[in-house]
């Protein structure tokens, strides 16, 4: 499974890379309120599908842009967000990422998902995890390094000051990368302290891929409320390391 997701996630950035360097798909189809979707967004999807499609004789794909696109009977349950970043792509910000994570049949949560591949096409950077052969970068075994005293925060539209405040108040440096999932997947990985978003903006796919690769960090941790698999879902989270989720749900109004 995780071969086939990698190499969805592998082709769909290569078509986000190439249409990023010609200044490409930032024309907006689709304008829902909370989510802009745009000829990228597309793009990039049709190409991650039409690996899946190839692969998976059966499958249950949720989609950002589309929604459930299903072919077969049964099948593993596949979550893809196309383009996480979309924002930072229209501003040519080159970081940004294609994700994906898969569960079995009958999977309805986030936290049903046992596999998962990142792809960061313009740092060609594709993490992988398996629960057999652990978290892996371009092949190879991932190997935790140093930890920086970062908390992401995702701003945007309808963000708290508490949310930003509170890192602050327990010593941290405050960033947002405006790669929601890039951001988690850095605390999973243990290179950064935490992520917080509670705008119940994000959806179930800018979620479930990264936080597959928590599960081989015991020091990592996450609260969230929203996890069902949907069209319509929205999330909110705060994901850390060695107990962070838990001093902050002290000084923010959940």
């Amino acid at each position: 499974m995780i071969d086939v997701l990698a190499r969805a996630v592998r082709e769909g950035g290569r078509v986000a890379r190439e249409m990023f360097l010609r200044n490409e798909g930032l024309e907006a189809i689709l304008d829902r309120g909370v989510d802009v979707t745009r000829r990228a967004d597309l793009a990039v999807q049709e190409a991650v599908l039409e690996v899946l499609r190839s692969e998976l004789p059966s499958a249950s794909v949720l989609t950002e842009e589309s929604g459930w696109v299903r072919w077969g009977s049964g099948g593993p349950v596949v979550v893809v967000d196309p383009l996480d970043g979309s924002g930072n792509y229209v501003l040519g910000i080159p970081h940004f990422a294609v994700m994906a994570a898969a569960g079995g049949p009958g999977s309805v949560e986030v936290g049903d998902m046992t596999h998962a591949a990142v792809y960061l096409p313009m740092l060609d950077l594709l993490f992988a995890a398996d629960p057999a052969r652990g978290v892996e970068v371009n092949g190879s075994r991932w190997r935790r390094v140093g930890r920086e005293d970062v908390v992401f925060v995702e701003l945007g539209r309808s963000f708290t000051l508490e949310a930003v405040d509170a890192p602050r108040r327990l010593g941290y440096k405050v960033r947002s990368s405006g790669c929601a999932g890039c951001s988690i997947l850095a605390v999973a990985l243990g290179r950064a302290v935490g992520f917080i978003d509670v705008r119940g903006r994000l959806g179930p796919w800018d979620v479930a891929a990264p936080l597959v690769f928590g599960r081989s960090n015991p020091s990592f941790s996450y609260w969230l409320a929203g996890g069902a698999l949907g069209e319509r879902g929205r999330v909110k989270i705060i994901a850390g390391l060695d107990g962070f989720v838990e001093r902050v749900r002290q000084l923010i109004p959940l």
